[in-house]
């Protein structure tokens, strides 16, 4: 029931209610009452039990709603704090997302098939010659997977409560563009490593030796990289601000220093 329709009851017994003090006030002014006079006061006493009969429905219905209504304000609290944290979220979605460790394909040469040494003769024919030669391969290289480390991304929260005195001027976008160009340098490197030496460029060799050169006892089982490695792969320039983003690095778990022998090597930790 709207709150028209309770209005206009209430009304209808406010009118009701002034017709009978009317006639109480007549009541009392004349005691000599007819027949039309206690006739009206039974039909207005009938209709008084009919109306709170009604009331009575009403109180009821009331009651059962008002059950109803409490027992669906924990849903909607629940829908309002979803609506709450769906708009938060869409407002505030970062340029880039955590991801999960990536595994690229790394090719390494095989020796190619030895062909039969022994050639078809003159005499056999082209068909039979053709059956007598192995099969060729249509595989010369060999695929693997091969890990590649990979900085996670920092995250907004993880961003935030870094202190002011370690992130500085650097905003959450440039932090987490900085990370990309790391990346770069963990990839193009174990990209190497992972490559057999024999199937090496000079340069590549090079490289290769002196990777080789800067793992030691510490070093085992850890995916780093060393200040070169980050200059000669990515555009980053080693001043300041890169310090203040390994020192960042550092403090959100993304990496750890491991020094000696003249390096100090960046490991990459993974983010579980």
């Amino acid at each position: 029931m709207n709150a028209t329709s309770l209005d206009s009851l209430a009304e209808h017994f406010q009118q009701k209610l002034d017709i009978l003090s009317t006639i109480m006030d007549l009541r009392c002014a004349d005691e000599d009452e007819d027949d039309n006079y206690r006739s009206l006061i039974n039909g207005l006493q009938t209709e008084l039990d009919s109306l709170q009969v009604v009331l009575g429905l009403f109180k009821i219905e009331v009651e059962k709603q008002a059950v109803k209504l409490k027992e669906k304000q924990p849903m909607k609290t629940a829908k309002e704090t979803l609506v709450s944290d769906l708009t938060h979220a869409v407002n505030n979605i970062p340029s880039r997302m955590p991801r999960p460790v990536q595994k690229e394909v790394a090719s390494d040469i095989r020796d190619k098939p030895k062909a039969d040494t022994a050639p078809c003769k003159k005499s056999t024919s082209q068909m039979a010659c053709k059956e007598n030669q192995p099969p060729r391969s249509n595989h010369t290289k060999k695929q693997r997977n091969v890990y590649i480390p990979m900085l996670d991304y920092i995250t907004v929260k993880e961003f935030e409560d870094v202190p002011k005195y370690i992130k500085g001027r650097m905003n959450y976008n440039q932090v987490n563009t900085m990370m990309d160009e790391i990346n770069k340098a963990y990839k193009e490197k174990y990209k190497i490593l992972a490559m057999k030496r024999t199937t090496l460029s000079d340069v590549n060799r090079k490289r290769y030796e002196k990777f080789k050169l800067q793992e030691t006892k510490e070093t085992t089982g850890e995916h780093f990289i060393v200040d070169e490695d980050v200059k000669e792969f990515s555009n980053l320039k080693l001043d300041s601000v890169y310090r203040s983003l390994l020192t960042l690095l550092r403090h959100c778990g993304r990496m750890k220093e491991i020094r000696g022998g003249g390096h100090t090597r960046y490991s990459c930790l993974e983010v579980y």
